[in-house]
This record gives C-alpha cells, sequence and structure tokens, in this order.
C-alpha cells in the first residue's frame, strides 16, 4: 500500500491526487458533500408539511366558522383565503419535490465503461512502481502450473514442492520431498 499524504485526498472519478481543501477536481468531480445536501432537502420539506398542517388546520377552523353562520361576507372570505392558503402549499411542496428529483438525477455521476487517461496513468504509475520492487528478483517456473515464483522458494501455490537439490528427483513423482532429513532419498 503506498503512503499516504493528510494534505492530499484521491479523486474517486479520476484517482488524481487532489489538495484536501478542494471543491472540485481536474476532471469535473465536485466533492461536495451530497448528504448535507440532503439533509438540507429534508429539513426544508419537514418545514414544508408542517405549514400544509397549518394551512389544512386553518381551512378547517374557517369551514367550521362558516358552517356557524353562512351569510357572513367576512368569514366567507376567510375560508377562501385558507383554501388558497393551502393550495399554495401543495403547490410549493409538488415543486420541491419535482426539484429534489432533478438535483438527485442531476447529482449521480455518470460512470464511465471506459477508464480515463488519468485513472490509466495512476494505474501504470503503480503498476511500474510495484514491478521496480521485484525487478532485481531471480525467478523460476513451475513445471506443474507455470507460475513464475522467486528462485529461493521451496513451494508454489499449486502444492508442487522443489527439490532441494536436484538429484535427487524422482521423475513423475513430482508432489513428493525428494529428499529426507539426513539428505539421502526416500526409500520406496
Amino acid at each position: 500500500m503506498g503512503t499516504t499524504n493528510i494534505f492530499q485526498k484521491s479523486c474517486p472519478s479520476c484517482a488524481a491526487q487532489v489538495p484536501t481543501e478542494a471543491a472540485t477536481c481536474g476532471c469535473g468531480y465536485s466533492f461536495a458533500h451530497a448528504g448535507e445536501a440532503g439533509q438540507d432537502e429534508e429539513l426544508i420539506e419537514a418545514y414544508l408539511a408542517a405549514r400544509l398542517d397549518q394551512a389544512v388546520d386553518t381551512l378547517e377552523a374557517a369551514r367550521i366558522e362558516l358552517k356557524g353562520d353562512p351569510k357572513n361576507p367576512e368569514k366567507l372570505s376567510r375560508l377562501m383565503r385558507a383554501l388558497h392558503e393551502l393550495q399554495s402549499q401543495r403547490a410549493e411542496i409538488e415543486t420541491l419535490s419535482a426539484r429534489a428529483a432533478e438535483a438527485g438525477n442531476a447529482a449521480t455521476p455518470v460512470q464511465s465503461v471506459e477508464p480515463t487517461e488519468a485513472f490509466r496513468a495512476a494505474q501504470a504509475a503503480k503498476a511500474a512502481k510495484f514491478a521496480q520492487k521485484f525487478s532485481g528478483t531471480e525467478t523460476k517456473q513451475c513445471p506443474k502450473c507455470r507460475t513464475a515464483l522467486p528462485a529461493a522458494s521451496a513451494l508454489c501455490f499449486c502444492g508442487f514442492v522443489f527439490a532441494r537439490n536436484a538429484i535427487f528427483r524422482i521423475p513423475g513423482d513430482a508432489h513428493r520431498p525428494e529428499t529426507t532429513a539426513a539428505g539421502a532419498p526416500p526409500k520406496r
């Protein structure tokens, strides 16, 4: 694993290193916290829902008042204002919901099937760094599975056991140790 730098962060879109205080990456990715925007939307939605409940209560109170005195124009006017306020609140909630849905669709980053050139370059740099660590290592190939292993390996991942001394190797019996603890060939 590479070293981490507390003054930089990786862009999840292109893997470029950018300063931690950066709001956007050169590739266009925005580091703005979607969680904060979602929380703001929830608070506004709760506020509008409370206002809608108030408008419903006001309308119901105006309807009850008008029922007691149906000929009073002032009470009829209150009922009409309450009805208009209720319709206004519902329209505002619908507008907010549509805007939130639109923002949610726009905030979703478009994933590309093809990696960007910056990402490929970053991956190539990591691979080159890894290959450089093992460039001076002598290797040998497992005769069973053809895996390249360090020359000092005594055992392959497939289970093949390399002989410590090639003289004692038994042909056709690749998975048995070729020598005993004393260094002599095993007895049959």
